[in-house]
């Protein structure tokens, strides 16, 4: 992510100007010990995702649904890398119309 002075337009998820005014007013170890305290944060709401039975099933029926979905995504992405790298080694990688 860019420093606060050299960052996009559309700040990401979770950084707020109030966040970035407040963090550049604090000295280095409440910073730290900021992120000392989000990567605990972190951490527990992991726990919670990894031990809750309501999401653990949730994502059972996900993968029973998306599952099929996903491996197919993952093959063609597999396959298309595989036959791109095939192109390469053969030197015919240009892919441009006159090439067809």
């Amino acid at each position: 992510m860019a420093t606060p002075n050299k960052r996009k337009k559309k700040l990401p998820f979770g950084i707020s100007e109030e966040f970035i005014t407040q963090l550049n007013s604090q000295p280095p170890t409440e910073i730290k010990e900021l992120i000392v305290n989000m990567q605990e944060r972190i951490r527990e709401s992991q726990d919670f995702l990894k031990t809750n039975e309501g999401v653990q099933e949730l994502k059972d029926k996900l993968d029973q649904v998306a599952g099929p979905t996903r491996d197919a995504v993952k093959l063609l992405k597999n396959r298309t890398k595989y036959a791109l790298d095939r192109l390469r080694d053969v030197g015919a990688f240009d892919l441009t119309e006159e090439s067809k």
